[in-house]
């Protein structure tokens, strides 16, 4: 499932907005959909707006939470150009509802029952064809209830798969209505039959050792017996920290925990992390940026996305800045052939992006209309955009992407400003006074050590400049 052009004209605030979602000319890939865009823009410009607009568009579902739905729509106000496949077709908004416009397939020729039949053939083939992190995700208590009686039926063989009444991936993950936790469940029930037939497994060679009559031949056999079984069940929790956990929980100081001991065997089916060192970190002491992005690794790392729309709302909530720089990178690697549409706030987050595929939605200058902000000039072509995030610095990418005004607080172009006027004194001393003049005056040597001191406080680069 792809999405290749968004019209809106009279929704919300919007008027005369056409986003083209294909590379641009000169591309490789010129006039296929891209495969990760960026809303950027001012709260209240409708970024969230978009995403929820392309669920609705995609999965014909007005749902935007559990008691909450998208307004009605206005005649045209929204048009979509989709593609799944070999199919392709524009959908546009009624009163209340939304209505086929055409399919390349025959020009106008297709009927809309048969359209929808066709479209549903395809996306049947699809689990799931959209997965969606608004930010009003919703999350259960992760760590489970009842875990030590839980590990006893397993052991005993009377647990069957009571984790879930189905743990087949839905079409739509729409984690403002589905938690989140529950896609945990497929990973999780790998974890606790692993976990358990490894302490089977010990527990036999324990009994060997412990036999009164116990030979080394017996107990090695039940060891190789083990090594075996490892080989072809690997943990399935190492196969999660080393593809993609503990790259992105080092730099916290924090990897997944994979060795089974008291602790593990208590928590037999939940994941657990722990310092570098080994301290174990528990569930309701995990700080809220670690949650956000094991919340939103697992479940694509699990769900294994392809061909799937994925919409991410805010990736970089509650995330330092040096984690923001991957968490594109992490998410667009979890999937295959998909199209990832995120909305964000953050500068760094938007330097993981082309030009073409950020789309800056700002409003006009009376605040009436929002309104796309064009990168390019002349025609869309990739030489035409008068600027790559990915190559400029972050306070470039805050003035120029992001319209941010100045150069930092208020309080720093104060400090600028004082800075400015001691220059000038110094300046103006030096064209009138000798070298050895200015050495004995005072004022003058106050003036240049104050110089230094804004220099310093400023990050001012002196270089050579001789004061």
């Amino acid at each position: 499932m792809k999405v290749r052009s968004i019209e809106l004209d009279g929704y919300n605030q919007f008027k005369g907005v056409k986003i083209d979602l294909t590379y641009p000319k000169g591309h490789e890939k010129a006039g296929k959909p891209l495969q990760k865009v960026c809303f950027i823009g001012q709260s209240g410009t409708g970024k969230t707006s978009i995403l929820r607009l392309i669920k609705r568009f995609t999965t014909l579902d007005n749902r935007i939470g559990n008691n909450l739905t998208i307004p009605d729509f206005k005649k045209d106000s929204v048009k979509m150009e989709l593609q799944l496949f070999d199919l392709d077709w524009k959908l546009t908004s009624k009163e209340n509802t939304l209505s086929f416009v055409y399919c390349t397939d025959n020009k106008l020729n297709i009927e809309t029952k048969q359209f929808i039949n066709k479209r549903d053939h395809f996306k049947n083939q699809l689990k799931p064809f959209l997965i969606n992190f608004p930010v009003e995700t919703i999350f259960l208590n992760q760590v489970y209830t009842n875990e030590t009686e839980r590990m006893a039926k397993k052991l005993l063989g009377i647990i069957n798969d009571d984790y879930s009444e189905d743990l087949n991936p839905k079409q739509v993950m729409d984690f403002g209505i589905d938690a989140i936790d529950k896609t945990f469940e497929l990973l999780l029930k790998e974890i606790a039959e692993h976990r358990a037939e490894e302490i089977i497994f010990k527990n036999k060679i324990s009994e060997e050792a412990l036999k009164v009559n116990s030979n080394s031949e017996d107990i090695e056999k039940a060891n190789n017996k083990y090594r075996e079984w490892l080989k072809k069940n690997p943990n399935p929790l190492e196969k999660l920290a080393n593809n993609i956990l503990n790259e992105v929980l080092k730099p916290l100081g924090l990897k997944v925990k994979t060795d089974l001991d008291k602790s593990a065997v208590l928590h037999i089916n939940n994941i657990e992390i722990q310092t570098l060192d080994g301290q174990d970190i528990p569930y309701n002491f995990w700080s809220t940026g670690t949650k956000h992005l094991i919340n939103l690794l697992i479940p694509l790392y699990e769900l294994k996305p392809n061909n799937a729309i994925v919409l991410i709302d805010e990736p970089e909530r509650s995330i330092y800045p040096d984690m923001q720089r991957m968490i594109v990178d992490k998410c667009v690697r979890l999937g295959t052939d998909c199209q990832y549409f995120f909305a964000t706030h953050s500068p760094i987050i938007a330097s993981s992006f082309d030009p073409w595929e950020i789309v800056e939605l700002k409003f006009n200058e009376a605040n009436t209309h929002i309104y796309q902000e064009q990168y390019y000039t002349g025609e869309r072509h990739v030489d035409n955009y008068k600027f790559n995030p990915k190559y400029m610095s972050w306070d470039s990418i805050l003035n120029e992407v992001f319209d941010i005004e100045g150069d930092g607080n208020p309080e720093r172009q104060r400090k600028i400003n004082e800075l400015a006027k001691v220059n000038q004194r110094i300046t103006k001393k030096k064209l009138k006074e000798s070298k050895e003049t200015l050495l004995k005056d005072v004022d003058y040597l106050k003036d240049v050590e104050d110089f230094k001191i804004l220099a310093n406080q400023l990050k001012w680069n002196l270089g050579s400049v001789e004061i």
